[in-house]
């Protein structure tokens, strides 16, 4: 006989809860001891040990990118249609596991052969490019290790990317000693001791961050850093600095550049 909603006691739904990490997650994986907690008002007393994920804003949180994400196949669907959510999960560092789902939906087998990414990689200019237009056949190259020869013909990537140039020389109009600075000491087996702003203005001791989409998460992914995690130390590194600064992200800028300007011109208190 099946176990009805009204069956579950407290100290089931606790057992059956305690096995996740968020509610997301259990509601996935044991729909029935989820609705019985649900139906009886004990989810709030049954997820109490869940780790509580950082909050971006009011409405995207984490639960709610991932309830987003499972309305779609792929990773490119998502971003398409809900590009917002798509974007706060990935800076949140949430994104694999919002994904988790789509892991079939993304051809990761046999038929990317080394010839087959190659032929891919041609169309596009640089890696980011190429992941943020086909990142199923990127992911392809990369789990497979096909990555260096298959981005042989793009350009070495310079210090500074022509974005982070265009907006450094518009501030410089009013800003002359603008530039890029790194800030802290490299202390020995430590992290999070040395960082760089893009753009600092030292006539405001403030700064501006150019977040290229490939090198902040692939870039960092590749040097075994978390994104999310490193974005959060490079936060709070400044503001013991009394430094505060802003982050423009390529997408943002390709999409409207004027826009970001505005913005840039709001944090500086002047006219660009």
């Amino acid at each position: 006989m099946k176990k009805r909603n009204m069956d579950w006691k407290l100290d089931q739904c606790k057992f059956a809860a305690v096995q996740y990490k968020s509610k997301i997650e259990w509601k996935m994986k044991d729909h029935k001891s989820y609705e019985a907690a649900r139906k009886n008002k004990w989810i709030k007393e049954c997820s109490e040990h869940m780790v509580r994920p950082q909050v971006h804003n009011k409405k995207w949180d984490f639960e709610s990118c991932k309830i987003e994400s499972l309305k779609h196949k792929t990773r490119g669907k998502w971003q398409a249609h809900h590009a917002s959510s798509y974007q706060i999960a990935q800076r949140n560092g949430w994104l694999e596991e919002c994904c988790s789902h789509m892991s079939n939906a993304r051809n990761l087998n046999n038929t990317w052969t080394l010839d087959r990414c190659k032929l891919e990689a041609l169309k596009y200019t640089t890696r980011s490019e190429w992941w943020r237009t086909d990142g199923k056949s990127y992911d392809a190259a990369r789990s497979k290790n096909f990555l260096e020869d298959c981005c042989a013909h793009m350009p070495k990537r310079s210090h500074s990317s022509m974005q982070e140039n265009i907006i450094l020389s518009i501030v410089k109009n009013k800003f002359p000693l603008a530039c890029s600075r790194k800030f802290g000491k490299n202390k020995k087996f430590q992290s999070g001791n040395r960082f760089e702003l893009d753009i600092y203005i030292p006539e405001l001791n403030k700064g501006i961050e150019f977040n290229g989409e490939y090198w902040h998460r692939e870039g960092l992914l590749r040097k075994g850093k978390d994104p999310a995690k490193y974005h959060s130390l490079k936060r709070d590194f400044f503001k013991k600095l009394s430094i505060d600064y802003i982050e423009i992200w390529e997408n943002e800028w390709a999409k409207n550049k004027d826009l970001c300007l505005l913005k840039i011109n709001d944090f500086l208190g002047v006219s660009l």
